[in-house]
């Protein structure tokens, strides 16, 4: 329930109040004989008011918590699991602890689902959830401490986790938002600002001090309203250990085609015949006067080894920069490539290059912590070693310093795709990476025979921001002698 008051001055002011109220369909039987909150008074006297407007019923509510700032936790328990907020201000139920009707803060999944609509969190709460607010602040805007004692002490990997906007969040630190635990003992804590609180969620630690700053990020009303709300608790992250992998896209059919071609068209000139590679020129077509003859093309097969840019440090960079708790222990980014080409002679010197190139697999390991191992391999999927395959088209130049030698050059692009998988803790994401960039190297060549020639090189190729540098050894053979 809701109510706002504005009254009729020139320049009015308006005051609002709202009450969280529980409907039930019959009254609990109240009992003269019973005392359910062991305060010496009978639960028939007390009655179903909340004399101290804290949405606990007076007959759950024991008579030394009337203080204002303080709050059980445990139903009828007036003597340990407390929750106390600074002096001067009220502490009372949130929404869905006065709908649970247990007269506590401590609330379970199904409390928040039925009041709040609250589905379950990704992150496994381990000392309780909480639903409270603090009311009365004496200035809008300013912050508050509140302490609650844990029902289980601060986990390993521990986190803080908080529904807001309809949505579970990590408690955010600011200037004016903290979090703190101090040892204290099971349902025991020491009161709020005490120099015991330590900064930071210390795993074994019983009592947690949040600092909540009325309108900040960790208010779940979001508005400066001298009133924090707060529905959370904490929970334990899990250990995940997971690998990144990156490897090559698929080799397509029309770029195999004119390679088994060329290989069919050798066989054919050999026996007298070079109609099958002509007519492979055709097909691929060439500018008009130009004289087409099989002793102008070649095929080479070529085997690289391959050496990325990255680093385990800037892999662990990428992983902070993407808010991701985890680090790299380990990558394997250097490997072996591979290519194949076809070569059509434009000049003695210009050669014309259409090939498939593949630049290995590579492999990152790392180790984090998580609540969504969904959400963590999704995106961690960004965190990769580059690499690549697809089709070249290039130009290469050659000079000859001897009859048998020759420098080169060679520039072009390289259509490439990549194929980029991660697993880990169970749960596994890919997806596809594409793209155009470009290529180039220099080398020299030796003929070997009449129609073998043997080439090395070192060429980089230029895979989205990576830069993937290759050396690369390659044999060439022929249609026709040199």
């Amino acid at each position: 329930m809701a109510v706002s008051v504005t009254d009729d001055a020139d320049s009015p002011l308006m005051a609002s109040a709202d009450l969280d109220l529980r409907v039930a369909t019959t009254a609990p039987s109240l009992s003269a004989s019973e005392d359910s909150d062991g305060d010496g008074l009978d639960d028939q006297f007390e009655g179903y008011g909340d004399s101290d407007a804290d949405g606990i019923p007076d007959y759950l509510d024991p008579a030394s918590l009337n203080t204002g700032n303080v709050l059980s936790e445990e139903a009828g328990n007036g003597e340990q699991f407390l929750m106390e907020a600074d002096a001067g201000v009220t502490l009372r139920l949130g929404a869905a602890a006065v709908g649970a009707g247990n007269g506590a803060a401590e609330v379970s999944n199904d409390d928040l689902q039925n009041a709040l609509d609250i589905g379950p969190d990704s992150v496994t709460n381990v000392g309780g959830y909480f639903d409270f607010e603090v009311n009365d602040l004496p200035v809008a805007g300013q912050s508050v401490d509140v302490v609650i004692a844990q029902m289980a002490p601060v986990p390993e990997e521990p986190v803080y986790r908080k529904w807001i906007d309809g949505s579970w969040y990590d408690f955010v630190a600011t200037a004016n938002d903290r979090i703190a635990t101090a040892p204290g003992e099971e349902g025991y804590c020491p009161p709020p600002g005490s120099t015991a609180y330590t900064e930071g969620l210390t795993p074994g630690h019983w009592c947690v001090q949040l600092t909540i700053q009325d309108g900040g990020p960790n208010d779940a009303d979001g508005a400066a309203n001298r009133r924090v709300a707060d529905p959370g608790g904490v929970g334990a992250l899990q250990s995940v250990s997971a690998q990144s992998s990156s490897g090559s896209g698929s080799l397509t059919l029309w770029l195999a085609l004119p390679f088994a071609l060329l290989l069919i068209g050798r066989r054919v000139h050999s026996r007298g015949g070079g109609s099958l590679v002509l007519a492979l020129a055709a097909m691929l077509g060439s500018p008009s006067g130009w004289s087409l003859e099989p002793a102008d093309f070649n095929v080479g097969v070529q085997v690289m080894a391959v050496d990325g840019d990255e680093t385990v440090s800037e892999f662990n960079r990428q992983l902070a920069d993407a808010g991701i708790d985890a680090t790299a222990t380990g990558s394997d980014t250097n490997r072996t490539g591979w290519s194949f080409l076809a070569g059509y002679a434009l000049s003695d010197a210009l050669r014309l290059e259409l090939g498939y190139t593949d630049l290995g697999n590579t492999d990152i390991d790392f180790q984090g912590y998580t609540g969504d191992l969904d959400a963590f391999v999704t995106s961690a999927s960004n965190v990769h070693a580059q690499t690549a395959s697809g089709a070249t088209l290039s130009v290469s130049y050659r000079y000859s310093l001897t009859e048998k030698w020759r420098l080169f050059g060679r520039a072009g692009l390289f259509n490439w795709s990549a194929d980029v998988d991660i697993s880990g803790g169970g749960a596994h994401y890919d997806t596809d990476e594409s793209g155009t960039d470009v290529l180039w190297g220099a080398g020299i060549e030796r003929q070997l025979t009449d129609y073998f020639s043997a080439e090395l090189g070192w060429q980089r190729f230029k895979v989205d921001e990576a830069d993937l540098d290759t050396w690369q050894l390659t044999f060439v053979y022929q249609f026709g002698a040199w």
